[in-house]
């Protein structure tokens, strides 16, 4: 989606991090093994293009 990319370890940490945060606020976190994809449908009010990833 961008043309740079965080390292992979750089990644996992962040997401560990960012799980045990949501945990400790009572959150139900699941990780997917990476590369895994779920076909999500999200809902988010606003312009269409407000929800599209931009890189300049």
């Amino acid at each position: 989606m961008s043309e740079s990319k965080a390292e992979p370890d750089f990644t996992k940490s962040l997401f560990d991090k960012v799980e045990e945060r949501l945990v400790n606020t009572n959150y139900t976190v699941n990780q997917t093994p990476f590369g895994y994809f779920l076909d999500l449908d999200i809902n988010a009010p606003g312009f269409s293009l407000a929800r599209v990833f931009k890189s300049f």
